[in-house]
């Protein structure tokens, strides 16, 4: 059916049992009901930056525009679309936020990324850590300490205690 035909048949079924359409049905829908506080920046901030929820809860890089579905997820329709499209913005240029790509890349064909400063100080650490490990100097078991072990483990299999 076409999004046309599809919007007709739907007009009908909801006068066949009364529902009302148009604005009213979009402020009931989506939570625009005076009594419902909408979320404040420090709700918004808090959930985009959890580690398993947020931005970086499933992949350690996001774009403006999974920034602005996040808010609406949040904000569940409480929030307009200018509001929503400021508070990216804010995120995004905050301290919160960290830019992966630079500004100034010529026919880049991706969008901008970033990822959390909580993410990316994570990262960071987790590199000097591997550096720290693959720079350490470990002395080697001596061949008569391997001999001794493998003397008293008399369940293996000749193939296993054979010098490679």
């Amino acid at each position: 059916m076409t999004p046309s035909l599809l919007a007709e048949r739907w007009r009908r079924e909801a006068d066949a049992v009364d529902l009302t359409v148009g604005t009213e049905l979009e402020r009931a829908v989506c939570f625009a009901n005076p009594g419902v506080e909408a979320p404040g920046w420090e709700e918004i901030t808090r959930v985009l930056t959890d580690p398993e929820v947020g931005l970086c809860a499933h992949s350690a890089r996001f774009t403006h525009a999974d920034v602005v579905e996040h808010i609406c997820a949040i904000s569940g329709g409480r929030v307009d679309l200018e509001e929503i499209t400021t508070m990216a913005d804010r995120f995004l240029a905050s301290d919160l936020a960290v830019r992966l790509t630079p500004d100034d890349q010529v026919g880049r064909r991706k969008a901008p990324q970033w990822s959390t400063a909580a993410h990316r100080a994570t990262e960071d650490r987790t590199v000097a850590l591997s550096e720290t490990l693959a720079a350490r100097t470990v002395p080697a078991i001596s061949a008569s300490a391997v001999t001794e072990a493998l003397r008293t483990e008399p369940g293996l299999g000749s193939d296993q205690t054979r010098p490679s």
